[in-house]
């Protein structure tokens, strides 16, 4: 694509240029910056004989980036000149320069050419610009483009639309008035004059057919293994595999990607995979529902995709329910908006029922799941301890973490990439087998283990109860919120519990033969002003406190509005205490605040698990204007403003909730100066100034909507 090409080869040696003999590179370099557009007539020897061919220099500013175009955290702009000679191709390419979050899920990395955006060729960043603008929100397109490595292998990719996370696409071009990169939003072709234009899915509606009226509704029913599931006769591959074809159409696998710009509660990571299992559908109201561990679906503010095991399709989830202390979260999706044929193909998991005997130790089990590829896997194991406590312990950046929480352990190890369900002969669920995320020497390894069935029963009625009340979104679980240790009977009377009591917590369960201590409260509850750490609790609601769940029935059996009574061993002394009770959102964080270049949002339940919560001195409310995360180049960086404070004021101007905040910093104007008040998680007050960019750093917040939609939306503040 340069003036050269056709008219120079490699091997040419150049004697002259414009009538000049050539013998260093100033000289050249002189003559052609002074005959730019110029036609040059050019001596050259090739191969022992003169060639003479006429060469036009080009402009080097007409061959380099003036601008690019952001879209979802990502940059493209033409390939330039420095670049095209590397890559043997010609100047003006799409050139990847930061992939972002959108296309760095279709696959690409730094430095990729794109070719081709929904099967529209893009030789330049117009073209691109066009085919990008033009995409629906929630559409999944092919995209294809090569890498340096590989030039000569085109690559496809599939690229998910999903931008709802980041400002609208848009080209920067510099000014050279003011020295700042000027923004022009990528305006969206209108339809209305491209009368062959096909109407765009929406997103997360994977009826392609529907639309044409092309439905499969006249075809025949999709072919289900009908397998009888009960069988104790037979080996043991025979009887697990009777039990993966019952559970096939009811297992999927759920993926999950986050936005940099979404990344709240200290998430240690943007892309997450696992299995799920459908617990209910009903084409009928729409309304379908995936339960997932939260190793899976750490977060609400992320990207769903759920793959069916039933029938190849995929469809878009939200996140509907994260509990906020069991390993489990709850992802809904359109039930009504699938395949006709996967409509009727899935079906929802059936559980054990609530009467039945918990599998115990020496029980047989069958393992079901599915591998990567969305085979059916299913195995045989026993039981080897079914009420070891998970005790994941915290890590260096809070995050969630399971507390309170049994788990059922196997003979057999198979490692983090096997998840699914634990049933019994009948295909009944009794337990997930779900992933940890457990901190281990500053590095995240995944545990499986068994996460027993009745949690996430009791949140699939809750759900279903807040759909018919209209609710969606705004469930809550009533909490005791402290942390307890496991505090074996042989070790008790050294640690003061009374032989009455060892010998009444015994009888109460011969199997576990432990008791429950205090590790930990979550500050500024009622349990903070109740309990203290190393309490022994021998009783909850009246009842022997031997393990996790009991507490747990205590608190539901518990009045509302009324306290549950405790008994617990403090300092040698049995005493009598009452604790209230909380009310905790299963929503997640709604509300994430980016100032500065410093990502704010509400105090989340991992942080204030450690104990501590900072307080408005003024009223005595506590601070929930937490920093999780700040971004490189920002302001937030280059001076200072880390994650892991709370902001106590403004300017002098007490900050306690984030509307206090957007209040006190809303009338700030570009390039002023703003005094923070911070306070760590050590309880260390820290004063700094930060100068504001509003230009490159402008306030604006992700937040969940309150229509009962479950949707998030980007408002520039």
């Amino acid at each position: 694509g340069g003036p050269g090409e056709g008219a120079l080869e490699v091997g040419d040696v150049l004697v002259k240029i414009g009538g000049e003999f050539v013998t260093n590179f100033v000289t050249l370099e002189e003559t052609l910056d002074d005959n730019v557009s110029t036609t040059l007539e050019v001596v050259v020897e090739r191969g022992g004989e003169e060639v003479n061919p006429r060469i036009a220099p080009g402009n080097l500013h007409d061959a380099t980036p003036s601008g690019f175009l952001e879209v979802c955290g990502g940059v493209v702009h033409p390939l330039s000149y420095q670049q095209a000679r590397n890559f043997q191709l010609p100047v003006g390419s799409v050139y990847v320069a930061e992939p972002g979050y959108v296309l760095g899920l279709a696959g690409l990395s730094k430095h990729a050419i794109i070719t081709s955006l929904n099967n529209v060729p893009t030789p330049d960043v117009d073209a691109f610009a066009r085919a990008y603008a033009g995409l629906e929100e929630g559409s999944r397109v092919r995209l294809q483009y090569f890498v340096h490595a590989e030039r000569h292998r085109t690559k496809t990719g599939l690229l998910h639309f999903n931008s709802r996370w980041y400002p609208p696409a848009a080209f920067y071009h510099r000014s050279w008035c003011t020295g700042r990169w000027e923004r022009t939003l990528l305006t969206i072709p209108d339809e209305t004059n491209e009368p062959d234009a096909k109407k765009r899915r929406k997103a997360g509606d994977s009826r392609e057919g529907d639309e044409e009226g092309n439905d499969d509704d006249d075809d025949a029913p999709a072919d289900v293994p009908v397998v009888e599931a009960g069988s104790t006769s037979g080996s043991n591959g025979t009887r697990a595999e009777g039990v993966a074809r019952a559970v096939e159409p009811s297992l999927c696998i759920v993926q999950v990607d986050i936005a940099t710009v979404a990344l709240a509660d200290g998430v240690y990571s943007r892309s997450f995979e696992g299995s799920g299992a459908v617990i209910h559908h009903d084409p009928s109201t729409g309304l379908g529902l995936v339960v997932v561990d939260r190793n899976t679906v750490p977060i609400a503010s992320c990207d769903i995709l759920v793959s069916f095991a039933a029938f190849p399709c995929e469809i878009a989830g939200k996140v509907e329910y994260l509990h906020p202390t069991h390993n489990f979260a709850v992802v809904s999706y359109e039930a009504g908006a699938l395949p006709s044929r996967a409509r009727e193909s899935i079906r929802p998991i059936a559980f054990a029922p609530p009467d039945s005997v918990p599998p115990g130790r020496g029980d047989e089990v069958v393992l079901a799941g599915l591998s990567a590829s969305l085979r059916a896997m299913a195995r045989v194991s026993a039981v080897t301890d079914a009420a070891s406590a998970a005790a994941i312990p915290s890590a260096d950046i809070p995050r969630f973490r399971a507390v309170n929480e049994e788990v059922i352990t196997l003979d057999v190890d198979f490692g983090y990439n096997f998840g699914g369900v634990l049933t019994d002969f009948e295909a009944r669920v009794v337990a997930l087998w779900a992933s940890y995320a457990k901190p281990v020497n500053g590095e995240v390894r995944d545990m499986v283990r068994g996460l027993p069935a009745a949690p996430v029963i009791d949140a699939r009625d809750e759900v279903l109860r807040w759909r018919r009340e209209g609710k969606r979104g705004a469930g809550s679980v009533r909490l005791l919120d402290a942390e307890f240790d496991v505090l074996q009977l042989a070790k008790a009377s050294d640690h003061g519990v009374p032989h009455e009591w060892v010998e009444r917590l015994m009888r109460a369960d011969p199997v576990r033969r432990q008791a429950l201590t205090v590790a930990g409260v979550v500050a500024d509850t009622g349990a903070a002003a109740s309990l203290k750490g190393g309490d022994v609790v021998l009783t909850a609601g009246g009842q022997p406190a031997v393990s996790f769940r009991g507490v747990e029935r205590a608190v539901r059996a518990c009045a509302p509005a009324r306290p549950l009574h405790l008994r617990v061993l403090r300092k040698g002394e049995v005493v009598d205490v009452t604790c209230e009770l909380s009310e905790e959102r299963c929503a997640g964080t709604g509300r994430l605040l980016h100032w500065a270049g410093a990502q704010l949002q509400p105090t989340h339940r991992p942080v204030s698990q450690l104990g501590f919560r900072p307080t408005d001195p003024s009223t005595g409310a506590p601070l929930d204007v937490f920093i999780s995360r700040w971004y490189h180049g920002s302001p937030a960086q280059r001076y200072g403003l880390y994650a892991l404070n709370w902001v106590a004021s403004v300017n002098g101007i007490p900050t306690p909730t984030l509307d206090a905040f957007v209040d006190s910093t809303k009338a700030l104007e570009d390039g002023a100066f703003v005094r923070l008040k911070l306070i760590a998680l050590n309880a260390r007050p820290k004063v700094l100034t930060v100068k504001l960019d509003l230009h490159y750093w402008p306030t604006w917040e992700l937040r969940r909507t309150t229509d009962g939609t479950n949707e998030w939306e980007r408002v520039l503040l």
